[in-house]
Parts: structure tokens; C-alpha cells; sequence
């Protein structure tokens, strides 16, 4: 395939768009057939690769140092995705764990150039984390074990981009932050369903919920970065 169809592909939203679910749909029959699960080497990792492909051939809005981020964040998903494709062995476990949350670090970094700091809206949202956080760990606390630290340290990982995430409301535009928070969420949704399924009793379906709500929180968190269009605040308000 030559470079300028690549581009001409991956330029377009609505060719991106079919080419993404169609990879995320066939990744999900894989993980749900026993004797193609193999396959998912390449259609689990072809997830975040087209989404890197897609950054590069649109990022014109952000500079430098905002597509370093994102770089890196996506490197590291793609890296988290493939040490949990052996997520049955505790060490690539945590190892995907970890590059995750060094993902979530780079988003981190990201989205706080355009936040900003509000103590009316922030505040209801912290009650709600908290209490989010205090019921997933009730649920999850006898089945972690010696993971009980690296599962506290990735779910305040998380939980702190969605707060950020939150914070830019007035610092970019609707569609972005709409876009970036909903991916946020849908994270959070991901890593929930796969951790009561891995620490506390088996999820139904879970394979099929885990990795699309993954691929839809990815897809919608680029989305949003490559629409952001930033709001007069001043960089680094919080």
C-alpha cells in the first residue's frame, strides 16, 4: 500500500471510521472464538496503530510538544495492549498495568494545558470519584492480594484523567471536551468490567464489553485532542 493512499485513507474521517470498526469488530470475534484467539496478536494491535496513523496524518492543530504526548500515550497503550493479550500471567499483568498508567501519565500532561480550575464543579465530581472508587475496591480488596497496591495506584491513575479531563469545559470547545470526557469515562467502564471480571467473579461477555468500550474510549479521546480548539484561559490554569 503507497504512502499517499495510506493518507488518503486515513485523512478522511468517514474512510478512518469504517476502517477502525471494522478492525475493533473483527478483533472482537476473535477474542470470542477459541481457535482464532492467535489472531488477535495482530487485530488487537491494529486498534491503536490505526489510531496512531490517523494522529499523524491530522495532528496540524496541535504543537509539538501536545503530539509528543500523545504519541507516547498511544505508544504505551499499544504496548499495555500487547502485555494483555498475557494478562493470565500476574507479570505482564502488571506490566500492562504500568503502561497504562504511563499512558494515562502523557493525557495527564495533555489535557492540563487546557484546564482550568473550578471548585464548584469540581467538587461534586471528587464526592463521586471517591465513592466510585470506595465501591469498585469493596468489591475487588479480598481478590487482589499483593496487586491490592498497583490496582490503588492505576485506579487514582485513571480517576485523575477523568478529573482533568472534566476540568477543560471552559478551556476548549464543546465537541472536544464532550468527546475527550465520554472517552475518559468509557476507560474507567473498560477497566471496570475487567477487573471484576479478573479479581472478583467471572463477567458475562465480558471480553466483548472490555475491548469495546477500550476501542471507543481510544477513538473518541484522539477524536477529541485533533478537534480541540483551545479557549483564551492561559496554558497550565490547573
Amino acid at each position: 500500500m503507497s504512502k499517499q493512499l495510506v493518507k488518503l485513507l486515513f485523512r478522511s474521517d468517514k474512510i478512518f471510521l469504517l476502517i477502525f470498526f471494522c478492525i475493533l469488530i473483527t478483533d472482537l470475534v476473535f477474542s470470542n472464538i477459541e481457535s482464532l484467539r492467535q489472531f488477535r496478536y495482530m487485530s488487537k494491535l491494529l486498534v491503536t496503530t490505526s489510531l496512531i496513523i490517523y494522529f499523524y496524518y491530522n495532528n496540524t492543530n496541535l504543537i509539538r510538544k501536545e503530539k509528543m504526548l500523545v504519541y507516547f500515550a498511544l505508544f504505551f497503550s499499544f504496548m499495555a495492549d500487547f502485555f494483555l493479550l498475557h494478562q493470565k500471567v500476574i507479570l505482564f499483568l502488571v506490566a500492562g498495568m504500568v503502561m497504562f498508567v504511563l499512558a494515562k501519565i502523557c493525557y495527564y500532561f495533555l489535557f492540563s494545558y487546557s484546564s482550568k480550575l473550578d471548585i464548584d464543579r469540581l467538587i461534586p465530581f471528587l464526592a463521586i470519584i471517591l465513592l466510585y472508587c470506595l465501591c469498585i475496591m469493596y468489591f475487588l480488596y479480598d481478590g487482589l492480594g499483593q496487586l491490592f497496591i498497583p490496582v490503588v495506584i492505576y485506579t487514582f491513575a485513571s480517576l485523575s484523567v477523568a478529573k482533568i479531563a472534566y476540568l477543560r469545559y471552559h478551556g476548549v470547545n464543546h465537541k472536544s471536551f464532550y468527546l475527550v470526557f465520554i472517552g475518559s469515562v468509557l476507560f474507567i467502564i473498560s477497566e471496570t468490567i475487567m477487573s471484576l471480571d479478573y479479581f472478583y467473579k467471572p463477567v458475562s461477555h465480558s471480553s466483548v464489553t472490555v475491548m469495546l468500550t477500550y476501542g471507543l474510549s481510544q477513538l473518541l479521546t484522539v477524536k477529541g485532542i485533533l478537534v480541540e480548539k483551545k479557549r483564551n484561559i492561559g496554558w497550565g490554569s490547573y
